[in-house]
C-alpha cells in the first residue's frame, strides 16, 4: 500500500452525513422517485449529492482523508463520500469488504445470491 496525499485522489466524506435525520431521509426519498430516470449508479441506489444539496441539508464541505502508507480507513459509507479529483493519474490499492446483504428480502439468512455459481453484478471477495 502507499501514501495517499492531497493530490493522490484521496477518499473524502461529509462528517455527520451518516445520520438518518429527517432531512437526510426526505432527500433520499426524493432521489428515489427519479433514480431510474437518472441512470448510472443512481439507478441502483447510489445517489450523487450536489454541493447545493449538502448546504441545504446543513452539512459542511467534504473532507479528504490523506494517510500514510499501511493505514486502514474504516468508513460508514451511508455517509456522503467519494474520491477527491486528482490533477494527475493515480493508482490506489485498496481492500474493500462489505457485510451488507439485500435488506428487502423477507427473511434473514439464506441469501440466494450467496450460492456458488450465481453471478453478482459487482465483484465481491469472500474471506473465510
Amino acid at each position: 500500500m502507499q501514501d495517499v496525499g492531497p493530490d493522490d485522489d484521496p477518499f473524502r466524506f461529509v462528517p455527520g452525513s451518516h445520520r438518518g435525520t429527517d432531512e437526510r431521509l426526505a432527500w433520499e426519498y426524493e432521489q428515489s422517485l427519479h433514480a431510474t430516470q437518472v441512470g448510472g449508479h443512481t439507478a441502483f441506489g447510489s445517489f450523487r449529492v450536489k454541493p447545493t444539496d449538502l448546504e441545504a441539508l446543513g452539512f459542511d464541505e467534504p473532507i479528504a482523508v490523506t494517510v500514510p502508507a499501511n493505514t486502514m480507513v474504516i468508513a460508514n459509507t451511508f455517509a456522503f463520500h467519494g474520491r477527491t479529483p486528482s490533477p494527475h493519474s493515480t493508482i490506489r490499492v485498496e481492500i474493500n469488504g462489505n457485510l451488507r446483504r439485500n435488506p428487502f428480502l423477507p427473511w434473514t439468512g439464506l441469501d440466494p445470491l450467496a450460492f456458488p455459481g450465481i453471478q453478482h453484478d459487482q465483484m465481491s471477495l469472500n474471506l473465510k
